[in-house]
């Protein structure tokens, strides 16, 4: 699954999406930030919440 950016992303997202797209575990994608695996579990879990805040503010624009 590949997913698509559709406007404008703060680094947070695209580094989410880098992690959703071209890797398999956080371990590894870890690894290729040179960072441990504890702390870029936060900041993936931290840019998955933004995504999602995101959505849902779209979601009610496009629902008014």
């Amino acid at each position: 699954m590949n997913i698509t950016k559709t406007n404008t992303l703060q680094p947070s997202e695209a580094l989410f999406l880098e992690w959703i797209n071209d890797f398999i575990t956080i371990k590894k994608f870890a690894e290729y930030h040179a960072t441990t695996e504890k702390k870029m579990h936060k900041i993936l879990i931290l840019s998955r919440d933004i995504i999602i805040q995101k959505e849902n503010k779209q979601f009610k624009t496009i629902n008014k």
